[in-house]
């Protein structure tokens, strides 16, 4: 979900850059978009999506990268004590960990050496594509009977 409008989904098109992580975000970048993230002044980390969705957003985010794989509800129970401020550092560190890898191999691919290699992958691709497309496109004229015609 986004991280400025918890009632939307996080995405590209979304005007404001601080609403979503990209890929190849730095660690600055991502703390400082989780650490802007939209929360409340409750005391306490808790789940509940419709009173709390700043938060419950950023639980359900540590869930996808938490590296021991913990339920929310586990997740609540040993954050339940942490700041807000505490919290989103975790959520930020976790998501950034969960990224490197990622990041790394897609700063790697978009190097110039890699360049000639892409091309040619994306030549590949248009070709099946153009293929599938042309298979599709027949069974659909016979379906209306256009390749009568």
């Amino acid at each position: 979900m986004s991280l400025k409008s918890p009632d939307l989904k996080m995405s590209k098109s979304h005007m404001d850059d601080l609403s979503k992580i990209y890929i190849n975000d730095t660690s600055e970048q991502i703390s400082n978009k989780i650490r802007l993230a939209l929360t409340d002044s409750i005391p306490g980390i808790s789940y509940d999506p419709k009173l709390r969705p700043g938060v419950s957003n950023l639980l359900e985010l540590l869930s996808h990268f938490d590296t021991r794989s913990r339920a929310i509800g586990d997740l609540v129970r040993d954050c339940g004590d942490l700041s807000m401020r505490e919290f989103k550092l975790l959520v930020a560190s976790s998501v950034d960990k969960g990224l490197v890898t990622i990041r790394d191999r897609f700063t790697e691919l978009l190097e110039p050496r890699n360049q000639e290699s892409l091309e040619a992958l994306a030549h590949d691709g248009a070709l099946k594509a153009r293929e599938i497309a042309r298979g599709t496109i027949s069974r659909v004229k016979d379906i209306i009977g256009l390749s009568i015609i």
